[in-house]
This record gives C-alpha cells, structure tokens and sequence, in this order.
C-alpha cells in the first residue's frame, strides 16, 4: 500500500478545509483543523509552498484563498494568476472559478467569450455546474460571441481535458 508524503497530505487536509470537494482528501490532520478554526496563514504557507511546486490542487486553492483573503490580504488579480495555474493543468474546480472570474470582471477584465470558454473546460473535465454558467453567458453574448466563445471553447477543451 502507497503512502501519501506527509506534505501532500497536508496540503490536501487544508484544502478539505476550505471546502474543496475530492474523493483524495478525505483524511484528517493538524493543518485542517487549523484552517477550520481560522489559523489561515500557517494554512496558507503550506499551501503556498505545494502551489510553487506546480501541484494544481494547491494552486486552486491558494486562488481561493486570494480570493476570501484567507491567510493573506484579499487579492483578485493573484487569485485569478493561481486559479490560472491550474486550470491550464486542467483542474476543473479552477477552469470553473477562473470562468466565474472572467464573466464578473473580477481580477481581469470582463470577458464573457473568455468566461464560457473556460466553462467549456470545466465542463468538459466534469465539472457540472459549467453547463448552467455556459447558458447564462449565452445570453449575455451576441451572437458573433457566441460563435467565437463556441469555436474557441470546444478546441482549448479538448487541448486542456484532464488525461
């Protein structure tokens, strides 16, 4: 039986905490109980660390913490540059919250083209609530958008799905 490096799992238990869903964290550990009763910056230094290794779980969830001011000072633009991170790993959880970011101008510019591309991903590696985001921002494009963000969407889906 393989073990899980005691960093790792760590940062999988903060993640737990701050309310990521996935079958991989479903151990308990110190630094969860941290997180859960609002030590966020030793949270947050652990996650940091596993997210500048490139893991994208924990660049999602640095994004997250940018973006509650979790740990550290509320950052939109730096949260947007983690969940970035690992959506081009093709992270669903954050091709769906970097969509989100993008369709409410929130750390980049409003972009509804962009905000359904990046749903398309999201939906595409399995995250379910992208279909309803997607039919929101069609209403909100015009039609030439609309064929664009289609277009756009289906080709960077298939470049970015998970293996």
């Amino acid at each position: 039986m393989e073990t899980v490096p005691t960093s790792i799992r760590r940062m999988l238990l903060v993640i737990t905490a701050l309310g990521v869903s996935s079958p991989l964290l479903a151990q308990q550990d110190e630094l969860a109980g941290a997180a859960q009763t609002g030590k966020y910056a030793e949270a947050f230094q652990q996650v940091e660390e596993e997210a500048r290794q490139g893991v994208p779980q924990a660049q999602y969830s640095l994004g997250r913490m940018y973006a509650f001011g979790q740990g550290v000072e509320k950052n939109m633009v730096t949260a947007v540059k983690w969940y970035r991170k690992a959506a081009d790993q093709g992270l669903a959880e954050a091709q769906y919250h970097l969509g989100e970011a993008y369709g409410a101008g929130e750390g980049v510019p409003q972009d509804y083209v962009q905000a359904y591309q990046w749903m398309a991903r999201a939906r595409q590696n399995g995250e379910e609530k992208a279909k309803a985001a997607m039919q929101s921002y069609k209403e909100l494009m015009t039609e030439d958008q609309l064929q664009q963000a289609q277009q756009g969407g289906e080709s960077s889906a298939a470049s970015t799905s998970q293996p």
